[in-house]
């Protein structure tokens, strides 16, 4: 239990180093990636590339 009575599902406590790795595709902007540690909360903003608009496409249909 808890200091306030509550019950834990999961707690961990650690101390040292830990690292994290896990693929996240091509389709992300590399260098505009930031992250912030703050009050115990990581936060990692990983934006996506822009797609850019596909041009269309003229098509020419022959009539006789």
């Amino acid at each position: 239990k808890g200091e306030n009575g509550g019950i834990f599902v999961k707690k961990e406590r650690f101390s040292g180093r830990a690292s994290r790795s896990f693929y996240l595709g091509e389709e992300i902007e590399e260098d505009s990636i930031t992250a912030r540690y703050e009050r115990g909360v990581l936060t990692i903003v990983i934006p996506k590339k822009k797609k850019e608009p596909i041009p269309e496409e003229s098509k020419k249909i022959s009539i006789d």
